[in-house]
């Protein structure tokens, strides 16, 4: 019986294959056979061979006649397909340029991803990884495999198409709408490139830029080329015919790091340090600010608080440690910012924010000029000759390095011409961002407008003024510190002064006198305070337990003049802690 039953499904299964290879042509079948597609996925997947006349309809006219049959690769969740095609003899079909073309699709249908069956089921679960490959026909050969796969027309087919709209098509966001259906944040990717990869530079570019897209959007990808022995190209398909699933999963996958991207072009560094900075903002994200309330369960990080004395990056203590400066019986504790131009918590607070300021005050009415940086010496001698002032920002994420000039009066060369915000035509080069940037109905509306659209984090630190100058008349003196007005300043290996402010309130007896808007806390010391403070002796070399044992992880250092200069650090209370301590 049970024989018998065996032999009904052999039946059924012949009968459903013998049924599909007549709706395909014998090349057609071919194909599909010979990357290992089995006939329930063809089935499945709706691919057929298409008739004489969709030929016509489908492909462009210089085309059309070079075709001699066609299958079609219909694209889930939506209306488009994708057509292999075939020449006279299984001759490859060659265009007008000269290129052989195996894939077509309809005039101005869009690129999509290939989402097979088993990842439309695991695209909102990050806990899911994902394969991309190249391909339909490879994306079907892996979920046949049991993996949930993504496919791509091809190494480039990933990005939109560049319509010339955008100046530097880098700005914006390169990914096909289809990549917004997958969540990519945490998300494992693999993806496994042709035999090829090594051999043509700009498939081997094509990968490189998307994954490096992917990792800009916080994707962990693991890459490998698919090895080929005595076989001039061999995809994950064809390796699977001659492997298991489990010597694809054995071979030497390589997880990708921004530092791997360096080296190609300009673009790719570029990527890399913005991949580099959206990791270093997420794990300070998702870092846990410490606990020091008074019965704390925290463990001693003893080995962290000895490194305080030793290592000084600027850039890792950022917003990670208090610093307290103590002047005249007054002490300030407040976070520590590195200052850092390419930090994302310090470049908005002191670079941006005090540029704006001294730019709208200093040229009220402006006149603007767009140019490139290579322009810019040419436009300076013409600046000097009109004895004009002038704020000039510098776009240094951009390919060109689009530079924007301020000045208080109109100046002119032959190919640069400045125009009034209020009142004039769109500058030179404004058209490449004119329409988002200057905005707004009222002169204060377009001008903050513009500074702030225009003025972005720059992704590496800046050398001298590469970003922003100005004329010497708008350059602000910095006030040198006398030595009766020099601080003390000491640091805690903690990011919250409120907290620190009340363990030495509670402590060692210092009066709270005010919190700040910007989380500064002003305390005034008492004796007890300073004796402890007075302790410690400007060792840096050693770390000293601020509280009793039980909270004996929090500990402080005084800073040397040396270690101040290399974290910028000014020893003196700013305008408004002065009040408090001549008060």
């Amino acid at each position: 019986m049970r024989i018998n039953i065996m032999q009904n499904e052999i039946d059924v299964k012949q009968k459903i294959s013998d049924d599909l290879e007549i709706r395909f042509y014998p090349a057609h079948w071919e194909d599909l056979k010979k990357s290992g597609l089995s006939d329930e996925i063809i089935k499945d997947a709706h691919l057929r061979s298409c008739s004489p006349r969709e030929i016509f309809e489908v492909a462009p006219p210089s085309l059309a006649s070079k075709i001699s049959s066609m299958y079609e690769i219909p694209y889930p969740g939506t209306r488009d397909s994708r057509y292999k095609i075939y020449g006279e003899d299984g001759e490859p079909v060659i265009d007008k340029k000269g290129k052989q073309v195996e894939y077509i699709q309809k005039k101005d249908a869009p690129s999509h991803l290939y989402l097979t069956r088993t990842a439309f089921g695991v695209l909102n679960d990050i806990s899911n990884p994902l394969w991309i490959v190249e391909g339909a026909k490879k994306a079907l050969r892996l979920e046949q495999e049991g993996f949930e796969v993504v496919g791509i027309d091809g190494c480039w087919n990933w990005k939109k198409k560049d319509d010339g709209s955008v100046h530097d098509y880098w700005l914006n966001n390169p990914l096909i709408e289809d990549f917004s259906k997958i969540p990519l944040e945490g998300r494992t990717i693999y993806i496994p490139a042709d035999s090829d990869y090594t051999k043509k530079w700009a498939v081997r570019k094509g990968y490189l830029y998307l994954m490096a897209e992917l990792m800009l959007r916080g994707a962990i990808v693991h890459f490998v080329s698919i090895p080929c022995k005595g076989i001039e190209k061999q995809g994950v398909d064809d390796y699977l015919q001659r492997h298991t699933k489990e010597d694809l999963l054995s071979l030497p996958w390589t997880q990708i790091t921004s530092d791997m991207l360096r080296g190609i072009d300009h673009h790719l560094d570029w990527i890399a340090d913005r991949i580099k900075d959206e990791i270093d903002y997420r794990k300070e994200k998702s870092r846990d600010k410490p606990d020091l309330s008074e019965h704390s369960t925290m463990h001693t990080p003893a080995l962290d608080c000895a490194k305080l004395g030793q290592k000084w990056d600027a850039k890792a203590l950022c917003r990670k440690v208090s610093i307290i400066i103590l002047r005249k019986g007054r002490m300030c504790i407040q976070p520590y910012f590195c200052r850092r131009a390419d930090c994302h918590t310090c470049f908005p607070y002191y670079y941006k924010r005090r540029w704006i300021t001294q730019a709208k005050e200093d040229i009220p009415s402006p006149h603007i000029a767009f140019m490139d940086v290579k322009d810019w010496p040419s436009f300076y001698k013409a600046i000097q000759r009109a004895k004009a002032d002038y704020h000039r920002f510098t776009d240094v994420n951009s390919m060109n390095r689009l530079t924007l000039v301020l000045l208080n009066i109109p100046v002119e060369t032959k190919r640069i011409k400045s125009n009034p915000l209020i009142g004039g035509d769109t500058p030179a080069i404004g058209w490449i961002y004119g329409e988002r940037w200057v905005n707004g109905e009222t002169l204060e509306e377009k001008y903050s407008n513009l500074l702030e659209g225009f003025i972005t984090k720059p992704n590496r630190p800046l050398e001298g003024s590469e970003m922003h100058d100005c004329s010497h008349k708008f350059k602000r003196k910095k006030e040198k510190v006398k030595d009766e007005d020099k601080a003390r300043v000491f640091m805690v290996p903690n990011g919250n002064p409120i907290a620190v402010a009340q363990k030495f309130v509670k402590k060692y007896e210092a009066q709270w006198i005010d919190e700040t808007t910007d989380g500064k806390v002003i305390l005034k010391t008492s004796k007890t305070t300073e004796d402890f403070l007075n302790s410690i002796g400007g060792n840096t070399k050693k770390v000293f337990p601020i509280f009793s044992t039980l909270d004996a992880f929090v500990h402080i250092v005084e800073l040397t003049a040396k270690r101040k200069k290399d974290l910028r650090i000014e020893d003196k209370f700013e305008a408004k802690a002065e009040e408090w301590t001549s008060s």
